[in-house]
C-alpha cells in the first residue's frame, strides 16, 4: 500500500482547515456569537458579565451587565428595587431584551422603582436559593420574585465533593472549547436534535426526570422555606410565580399546583393563574415547542405582577413603591 506523499497530506490539512474556518466564520455571521458561562464553585455556572450573545443558535441577542444579569446596568439608589430569580423562562430565552417580563414590569413601574432580572438559564431551585443568598445583602431588594416550573426540581446538587469537581472539570474543559468554536457547539446541537443524544450538554448533575414529583418537592421546599425566612425578617414577601400557569382555571400539571400551594408556609404571594387575560393558552402561546414563554406571554406575565402590586396598594416593605411612568397596563 503507498503512502500518501508529504505534499498531498499538507494539502489535505489547508483543506480542512479552510473549511472549518469558513464554517465557523458562517456561522458567526449567520448567527453570532452565543453567551459565553463561567464556571463557579457553588453556582456550577454563571453568566460573564459584559457581553452580548444568543442563547442558543436563531434566538435573539441577550446584553448582560457587569454583574452578569440580563437588562441594563444596574443604577442604585432607588426608592424600589425589585430582584427577579428564575430560570430560562425568567431570563428570556428566545425573546428580545425589552421583551421579558422583567424588562416590561420595569417599565410599568417607572423611574423609582428598578428591576433586576437575575435569572439564569438552566438554574434549579439550589442555585436560585445560593444566589439569593449572595447577593440579597448588596441588593436589598423589597421584593422578590421567583418564577418556578418543574424542570427547576430536576436539577440537584452533587452530594459528594469529589462528583462535583469531576463536573466543574468537565464543564471547565468543554466550555474552553466552546469559548473559541461556535461550529463545535452548532454540529453538537444538530446532532443532539438528529438522534435525540446530550452532546455538550451539562447534564451531570440532573437526577431522573421520572421521579416522583412530590419526592423532589419534599427534598426541595426549603430552600424555598430559607430564602422567605430571610426575607420574613425584613418584613420582605415572596411573590411565587408557578408556571405554566392556570388559563381559566385549568392546569394540566395539578400535581405540581396543588404540591406547591398546600405545603409552603406563610409570607409566599402565589401568581398561579392568567384567569385575568381573558385567553387560551393556544391564544397566548404559552405552550411554545421548547415551553418558554411567548412575548406574548411575558407580557400577561408582567401585566398579572403588576395587578398583584395594585391589590398590595404599592405597598412593600413600609414603604410606597406607586409608578411613576405610563403606559401602565389595565387591571382587571
Amino acid at each position: 500500500m503507498k503512502k500518501l506523499p508529504i505534499k498531498n497530506i499538507l494539502l489535505l490539512l489547508v483543506f480542512l482547515g479552510t473549511f472549518l474556518l469558513i464554517a465557523e466564520l458562517s456561522i458567526r455571521i449567520t448567527y453570532g456569537v452565543r453567551l459565553v458561562y463561567e464556571v463557579d464553585n457553588e453556582l456550577y455556572w454563571k453568566l460573564k458579565p459584559n457581553q452580548i450573545g444568543h442563547p442558543d443558535f436563531g434566538l435573539p441577542t441577550a446584553s448582560i451587565n457587569s454583574d452578569g444579569f440580563r437588562g441594563k446596568e444596574i443604577t442604585p439608589p432607588h426608592n424600589c428595587n425589585i430582584l427577579v430569580l428564575g430560570d430560562s423562562y425568567s431570563f428570556g430565552w428566545g425573546v428580545l431584551d425589552n421583551e421579558t417580563y422583567p424588562s416590561l414590569l420595569d417599565a410599568f413601574m417607572g423611574s423609582s422603582t428598578e428591576v433586576i432580572n437575575a435569572a439564569i438559564p438552566g438554574y434549579g431551585l439550589f442555585q436560585e436559593n445560593i444566589l439569593f443568598k449572595r447577593i440579597y445583602p448588596n441588593l436589598n431588594p423589597d421584593v422578590v420574585i421567583l418564577l418556578l416550573n418543574k424542570h427547576d426540581l430536576v436539577r440537584t446538587p452533587f452530594t459528594n465533593e469529589s462528583a462535583k469537581e469531576k463536573y466543574l472539570l468537565h464543564i471547565t474543559l468543554r466550555k474552553k472549547i466552546g469559548r473559541y468554536s461556535e461550529l463545535s457547539k452548532f454540529v453538537s446541537q444538530k446532532i443532539n436534535r438528529a438522534f435525540g443524544t446530550r452532546l455538550g450538554i451539562d447534564s451531570l448533575n440532573y437526577v431522573s426526570e421520572y421521579q416522583d414529583f412530590k419526592t423532589l418537592w419534599a427534598n426541595q421546599q426549603h430552600y424555598i422555606e430559607e430564602m422567605t425566612a430571610i426575607l420574613a425578617k425584613d418584613n420582605k414577601k415572596l411573590y411565587l410565580i408557578l408556571y405554566p400557569p392556570k388559563i381559566n382555571n385549568q392546569t394540566a400539571s395539578a400535581e405540581f399546583y396543588n404540591t406547591i400551594t398546600n405545603s409552603v408556609g406563610s409570607n409566599i404571594v402565589f401568581i398561579d393563574d392568567l384567569d385575568n387575560a381573558n385567553l387560551t393558552a393556544e391564544e397566548a402561546h404559552i405552550s411554545a415547542t421548547d415551553w418558554h414563554p411567548s412575548a406574548l406571554a411575558h407580557q400577561l406575565i408582567a401585566t398579572r405582577i403588576y395587578q398583584e402590586f395594585q391589590r398590595a396598594n404599592f405597598m412593600f416593605n413600609g414603604k410606597t413603591c406607586k409608578p411613576t411612568s405610563y403606559p401602565h397596563p389595565q387591571s382587571s
